[in-house]
Parts: C-alpha cells; sequence; structure tokens
C-alpha cells in the first residue's frame, strides 16, 4: 500500500511498497480516507527531531480518518461503514512506525472489549480509548480536525480552564486557533493571542479572541504588555522554545501558569527565578488518551451544532500524490490545516 514515508532526517517520499497491517482478534482495519498534516509533530518527525522516534526509515502521520472495512474475530465496538479517526501502522520488517496515519490502511483497536474480555496487555493498547466512531453528518476531513480540538479540549480539562481565567495564547497556528475556538466552551471571557501570521491572526480574532498582537511589530509587543502584565492566569505556548517560554513570566497574575503545548523545547530549560513567587509551568505536550477519548463526545456536538466551523480551519484538501505542496504551504505559512486524501 501506499504510505508516506521519512526514509531519513529531512526526507519524505511517498511509498507504494508497505505492508498491509495484519489484523489482530481485537483490530479493525480501516481504510483511510484522508491524513491532516500536523505542522508540529510531523516536520519535528521529518526533521529527526522528535526524541519518542528512534528509528528511520519511519511512516508518518497521526491525523488520519477513514472507515472501517473488517474486523478481527473479537471486535464488537466497530463495525463496518464506522467512520473512525487515529487509524495507525504498527511498525513491520520494513519501517519504524511513527504512527502511519498517512497511508492507505491502517487498525484501530477495540480497547473496551479487550478489557471487557480480560485480556492481559490491554494496557498497551490504550490508544483505543482515541479511535472512536463519529455519528453522521460527520465526513472524514472534519473528523481528523477534530483530533487537534480533542486534544484541546482535553487539555483545557486537566488545567481546570472556567470562566474566571484570563488566556494568553501563544503561537497562532492550527493549535492556537483551536484554542481559541474551545475557549467559549470554558466560558472564557478574554483570550488575547500573540502570533505573527498575517493569515491567521485576522482569523484569530474572527473566531473569538479579545485581541491579538503580532510579535513582529514592537508597537504591539508594548501593547501587550501594558493590557496583561501580571494577569494572565494560563499563558499558553504552542511554539515551546526557551524565548517563548520565558517571555510568559512578566504576564503571569499571582499563581498564574506556563503551559508548554508546543514540543520544539530541547532538552534543557533555564528558568530565571528572581522575583517569581506563587507560579506554576507545566508540560503538556502529547494527549493522553483516556482524557482526548473522554472528549469525544463534547466536540462532536459543538461540530454539529456549529458552534464550531472546520471549514474556516481547513484550507486545504490535496490528493496525497501532491504533499511536497501541502507541507510547503505550511512551511511558507499559507496554509492554516492541510489535508491529504486518497
Amino acid at each position: 500500500m501506499k504510505s508516506l514515508i521519512v526514509t531519513a532526517p529531512g526526507e519524505l517520499r511517498l511509498l507504494d511498497d508497505v505492508p498491509m497491517p495484519v489484523l489482530g482478534d481485537y483490530d479493525a482495519l480501516v481504510r483511510n480516507e484522508c491524513c491532516l498534516i500536523c505542522n508540529g509533530t510531523d516536520n519535528e518527525i521529518i526533521a529527526g527531531k522528535l526524541s519518542e522516534i528512534q528509528g528511520y526509515p519511519v511512516m508518518l502521520g497521526h491525523e488520519s480518518a477513514g472507515y472501517v472495512v473488517d474486523c478481527g474475530l473479537k471486535v464488537r465496538n466497530y463495525r463496518r461503514g464506522d467512520l473512525v479517526t487515529r487509524s495507525i501502522v504498527r511498525q513491520n520488517d520494513k519501517y519504524a512506525s511513527g504512527w502511519g496515519g498517512f497511508s492507505e490502511y491502517g487498525v484501530v483497536t477495540d480497547y473496551r472489549a479487550m478489557v471487557e474480555d480480560g485480556y492481559e496487555n490491554a494496557s498497551s493498547y490504550t490508544i483505543g480509548l482515541m479511535q472512536q466512531v463519529f455519528p453522521p453528518g460527520i465526513t472524514p476531513v472534519q473528523a481528523a480536525m477534530t483530533i487537534t480540538l480533542k486534544e484541546v479540549y482535553s487539555a483545557f480539562g486537566r488545567l481546570r480552564i472556567s470562566a474566571r481565567d484570563v488566556l494568553l495564547i501563544v503561537g497562532d497556528g492550527p493549535v492556537g486557533l483551536c484554542m481559541t475556538v474551545l475557549a467559549k466552551a470554558f466560558g472564557v471571557k478574554e483570550l488575547y493571542m500573540l502570533g505573527e501570521n498575517d493569515l491567521t491572526l485576522p482569523l484569530a480574532r474572527r473566531l473569538g479572541a479579545t485581541e491579538v498582537f503580532n510579535h513582529l511589530k514592537p508597537g504591539d509587543v508594548q501593547l501587550l504588555k501594558d493590557r496583561c502584565a501580571r494577569r494572565i492566569s494560563y499563558y499558553v505556548d504552542t511554539v515551546g522554545t526557551d524565548a517563548t517560554i520565558l517571555q510568559g513570566l512578566p504576564f503571569l497574575a499571582p499563581d498564574g501558569s506556563i503551559v508548554v503545548y508546543g514540543l520544539r523545547t530541547g532538552d534543557t530549560l533555564n528558568l530565571p527565578l528572581a522575583g517569581m513567587r506563587n507560579f506554576g509551568i507545566r508540560f503538556m505536550q502529547f494527549p493522553i488518551h483516556s482524557a482526548e477519548g473522554a472528549a469525544h463526545q463534547a466536540v462532536c456536538d459543538l461540530v454539529l451544532s456549529k458552534a464550531i466551523d472546520l471549514d474556516r480551519l481547513i484550507t486545504h484538501c490535496l490528493p496525497i500524490e501532491e504533499f511536497e505542496a501541502g507541507f510547503r504551504l505550511i512551511r511558507e505559512k499559507k496554509a492554516v490545516k492541510v489535508a491529504l486524501t486518497f
């Protein structure tokens, strides 16, 4: 089958020699309709900088959506024709697995059936908690987009964000935009964004941000400091560099927190503590399977009720053969979210 393969750091190719997934008793086979480019994690894997990925060549992608076409003998919670997300391709003799969502086929695992049957290795398959079935009215591309929404929704839940909190989101990519959209669901009345993209900053304002600021404009930065110094409950860094993390300190209200959501943090963090009292720093860089799974119904309800307009976030749909153009659009900041379709 076809799959996008990072053959070596910096080298991405579409190959058609990837072995088909082998189904276990609790697996369902999924024919993928699409997979979205993750602006952060996918590019970290391509660059060879994600510590969780040790082996190359590696199958890429984790934001897939498709339809169940076959089921293992003990599967009870998936049926043929179900629309599901996050199918994966496990490591095989030829390729390591970077989840493998950019593949024609993948598998989802019936974790609940495993637990009900007392399967002894069920704890190794908790990813099945995120591989859920979508209700009618949601398309495959929309379903794939809910992956980011559910990651953010579950993170906000873990932070216990509420109407009393003031948020400053650093980074105007898809994650920051999803945070802007979902803040309403948590009752947030003040949310500010600091970014630099002329495409997405105005979009953030339209999606509900109280105010947006461009860090490339000194006047904007000073205005943000004047407006938000010592007022921010959660400074959420979707970029994850030392510079973007540390710049949050002067914004924090008493007991405020820096939340590092972006991946590009390197191996160490030097934090100047002079004058800093009563604050927190929390890393939330990967989803927790159970928490994301628990967000599924709430996010689906928001999409079906039109409280979230996913068409504003998915700006390009391209065939998988045009993957280079898709990644170039992301790299040049000419797209918000790109879907590659089979």
